[in-house]
C-alpha cells in the first residue's frame, strides 16, 4: 500500500519536473532569438506618462521628439532655460518651448549685420530709411569760466546721467561749475584716449550745446552713431543738432530713422521741436502788453543778471518795469520772481524784489525762487510755486526778445511734469533784430528739450527700440506661434518638436533656404523646414505584450525588411509610466529592468537551445534510473 502511493507520488513529481524543463527550454529559446530590449530609465520620476517606442539608426543616437540631452532631474534640456507653453491647436502635434534670456539694465545695441549699409559716411536702415553722417570736427574753443563752486548746487542739474561714472564724474562737477577750460581740454584728451567709451562723447555733446557750439556737439554724436546707429539718446540729440545748424535735409532723415528705431522718442522729440517752432518770434508778435484777454492768476518774472554791484542791469531793469506795471494791473495776485547768484554774488531774485518792493509792490506778493542757474531752472522753480498756490493761468515777464523761449521752455516743463497751465506773456525793452531773434530761436530748441527731459542719457532710459511680431509657420501655412522681438534683435531660433519630423531650420518663405541667422526689420513670417525621420523598423504590425482593461503595453516593430536590416545595432526604447508600471506582465517587467539582454542573431543562440536540450534530456534520464530503483 505504502509503495503504490509512493510511487503515484513519484510520478506527479516526475511530470512537474517535465513541465519545469520544457518551460526553461521556451525561456532560453525566447532570449535567444528576441530584440534587443533596454529600460529607459530605472528612475520613475523621470517615467513618462504614457508608453511610447523610439527607434535609432545606431544605438549612440536617439531620435527624440521634443529636445536632445534632456536632464534626468529636470526634463529640461541640459544648458537650456526652457519653459514649455502650449501645443497650437492650428499645428497640431508641434509643442513651443520659450526661452528666457537674461536681462540688461541697458538695451543692448543692435548688430552691424542688420544694417543695410553702414561705413563710416553714411548709414542705411532699410532701403528707404538712412542719413550721412556728420563730419568729424576738433575740439571748440572754451570761453571764459563762471563762477566755481557757487554755481555747483543751482538748478536745473547738468550731466546728470554721468554724475557717478567713474571716468567722467569730475567733468560732471566742472559743468556745474562752468569751469569750461579744464573741462573742454579734459573731455577732449578722454575721447582721443579711450575713443570707444561712448559716454564721453554724449557729456561733450551736452556741454557744447549749452554752449552754443553747434556743430562740435553734431561731430560728437556721430561718432557714437557710427558705431550704433540705434543709439536712442545720441540719435534724437543728432536731430537738435541738425535742427540748430540749418541742416534740413537731415533733420527729416534723422527723424525717420528715430521712428523707425523708436516710435515714442520720434513723437516726443518731434513734439516739443514743433511746439517751439509754433512759439517762436517768427510766428507770435510778441511785445510789450498782453497778447491775450486773460485775467493772470499768478505772475512769473524771468530774472537776468545784475550789475557786479548788486544793482540792476539796464536788461533787468526794462523786466522790473513790466513787471511793475503788470503787479498794478493785476493788484491781488501773487509774483514768482526768479534767478539765483549765476554771475555774481547777487541773486537775481533778492535784486529784482528789493527794486519791487523800493518801487511800491508789496513783499507779501512776492515768492522768491532763489537757486535757478538758467531758463530750465527758473521753469522748475516757478512750477513748484504754481503748485503751492494753485495757479494755472501764468502772466510771464521778460524781456521781449527772451519771451519766447521763456514761454516755450516753461510750457515744456509744466507738461512733462503733469502740469497743466495756460500762458500769456509781457515783455520789456524793445523789439530785438532780427539776428538776435534768430539766436534765440534756436537756443529754445536746446532749452525746450532739457525742460523736457529729452536732453541727457538717463532722459531716454523710457524709450526702448520698437517691436516686431514674428510669425512661426509650418509649410502649410498653419501658425505654430507668434514671438515679439525688439527691432534689429537676433533672433534665437526657437526649438518645436513635432511626431515622426526633425526641425532642421527656418526660412523666410515655403521654398526658401535654411537661415543661419535673422535681424527682423519689421513683422516678419519664418516657416519651419521639417525633415521627416527615417522609417528603420519592419512594417509588421506592432505586437501586443500585456492588457490590463483598456490599458495596452505596445512595442512597435521595424517599418520595413529593409530597415531592419539597417538597424541591426538599433535600440527599441520603452518608456513605461508609473501608473502602467505594476500592471505589466512578469517578463515585460523583468526585460524593462534589465540593462542588457542578448540580441537577435546572436552566435550563442545555438549554444543557449543545446544548453536547454541538454538538461532536458539529463532530467528524464536521471528520473527514469530513480523510478526504476524504487520499483
Amino acid at each position: 500500500m505504502f509503495n503504490t502511493n509512493n510511487n503515484s507520488y513519484r510520478a506527479r513529481k516526475f511530470r512537474a519536473l517535465k513541465l519545469t524543463s520544457i518551460s526553461t527550454l521556451a525561456l532560453f529559446w525566447l532570449l535567444s532569438s528576441g530584440p534587443n530590449v533596454q529600460a529607459l530609465d530605472n528612475n520613475s520620476e523621470n517615467l513618462s506618462t504614457s508608453v511610447s517606442v523610439t527607434s535609432t539608426i545606431d544605438s549612440s543616437q536617439s531620435i527624440d521628439t521634443t529636445t536632445s540631452e534632456i536632464s534626468t532631474e529636470t526634463g529640461v534640456a541640459e544648458n537650456e532655460t526652457t519653459t514649455l507653453i502650449s501645443t497650437d491647436d492650428s499645428a497640431p502635434g508641434v509643442q513651443t518651448r520659450a526661452y528666457s534670456a537674461a536681462s540688461d539694465t541697458e538695451e543692448a545695441s543692435i548688430s552691424k549685420d542688420f544694417y543695410e549699409n553702414l561705413t563710416n559716411e553714411r548709414v542705411d536702415y532699410t532701403s528707404e530709411i538712412g542719413f550721412d553722417f556728420y563730419s568729424e570736427l576738433p575740439a571748440p574753443g572754451a570761453k571764459a569760466d563762471g563762477r566755481g563752486e557757487p554755481l555747483e548746487k543751482l538748478i536745473s542739474n547738468y550731466g546728470d546721467s554721468y554724475a557717478n561714472d567713474s571716468v567722467l564724474s569730475e567733468d560732471v562737477t566742472r559743468f556745474r561749475r562752468w569751469e569750461w577750460q579744464d573741462l573742454y581740454k579734459s573731455l577732449d584728451q578722454k575721447a582721443q584716449e579711450n575713443p570707444d567709451y561712448l559716454n564721453t562723447y554724449r557729456l561733450q555733446a551736452e556741454v557744447y550745446l549749452v554752449n552754443k557750439n553747434y556743430k562740435e556737439a553734431f561731430s560728437q554724436l556721430d561718432r557714437i552713431l557710427r558705431r550704433d546707429p540705434s543709439d536712442i539718446h545720441a540719435l534724437s540729440l543728432s536731430i537738435l543738432a541738425a535742427k540748430v545748424t540749418g541742416e534740413k535735409e537731415q533733420v527729416k532723415n534723422r527723424l525717420a530713422a528715430l521712428k523707425y528705431i523708436s516710435p515714442e522718442a520720434e513723437e516726443a522729440v518731434h513734439n516739443v521741436l514743433k511746439f517751439s517752432d509754433a512759439n517762436n518770434a517768427k510766428k507770435v508778435n510778441y511785445g510789450s502788453d498782453q497778447l491775450t484777454d486773460m485775467v493772470p492768476d499768478v505772475i512769473a518774472v524771468f530774472g537776468q543778471s545784475p550789475n557786479p554791484d548788486g544793482t540792476p542791469s539796464p536788461a533787468l531793469i526794462t523786466r522790473l518795469e513790466k513787471t511793475k506795471e503788470m503787479a498794478e494791473r493785476y493788484p491781488n495776485i501773487p509774483i514768482v520772481l526768479s534767478g539765483g547768484p549765476v554771475r555774481y554774488e547777487y541773486a537775481e531774485a533778492d535784486v529784482m524784489a528789493k527794486w519791487l518792493i523800493e518801487n511800491g509792490i508789496s513783499a507779501d506778493r512776492l515768492i522768491l525762487d532763489d537757486i535757478a542757474r538758467d531758463t530750465p531752472g527758473n521753469a522748475v522753480g516757478m512750477v513748484k510755486a504754481f503748485k503751492e498756490h494753485g495757479a494755472k493761468k501764468v502772466l510771464a515777464v521778460g524781456t521781449i526778445l527772451h519771451l519766447p523761449r521763456a514761454t516755450t521752455v516753461l510750457k515744456a516743463y509744466a507738461d512733462a511734469v503733469g502740469y497743466d497751465i495756460t500762458i500769456d506773456s509781457a515783455g520789456g525793452g524793445t523789439q530785438p533784430s532780427g539776428s538776435k531773434q534768430e539766436s534765440e530761436r534756436l537756443y529754445t530748441y536746446v532749452n525746450a528739450l532739457r525742460a523736457g527731459f529729452l536732453y541727457t542719457k538717463d532722459d531716454f532710459a523710457k524709450f526702448s527700440r520698437r517691436t516686431v511680431k514674428v510669425s512661426y509657420k509650418d509649410q502649410d501655412e498653419k501658425v505654430i506661434e507668434e514671438r515679439e522681438y525688439k527691432l534689429g534683435e537676433k533672433i534665437e531660433f526657437p526649438t518645436f518638436a513635432r511626431d515622426g519630423f526633425t526641425l532642421k531650420g527656418w526660412t523666410t518663405n515655403s521654398e526658401g533656404t535654411k537661415l543661419d541667422e535673422f535681424f527682423p526689420k519689421s513683422d516678419a513670417t519664418l516657416y519651419a523646414i521639417w525633415e521627416k525621420n527615417p522609417e528603420n523598423l519592419p512594417s509588421e504590425k506592432p505586437k501586443e505584450l500585456s492588457q490590463t482593461g483598456s490599458k495596452a503595453l505596445v512595442i512597435e516593430a521595424p517599418g520595413d525588411k529593409e530597415s531592419y536590416k539597417k538597424a541591426e545595432s538599433s535600440t527599441i526604447v520603452i518608456k513605461v509610466s508609473e501608473e502602467n508600471k505594476h500592471s505589466l506582465p512578469e517578463t515585460a517587467s523583468t526585460v524593462a529592468q534589465t540593462k542588457s539582454l542578448p540580441k537577435t542573431n546572436s552566435v550563442n543562440n545555438f549554444a543557449y537551445s543545446l544548453f536547454g536540450f541538454c538538461l532536458v534530456g539529463l532530467s528524464f534520464a536521471g528520473r527514469k534510473k530513480r523510478f526504476k530503483n524504487n520499483v
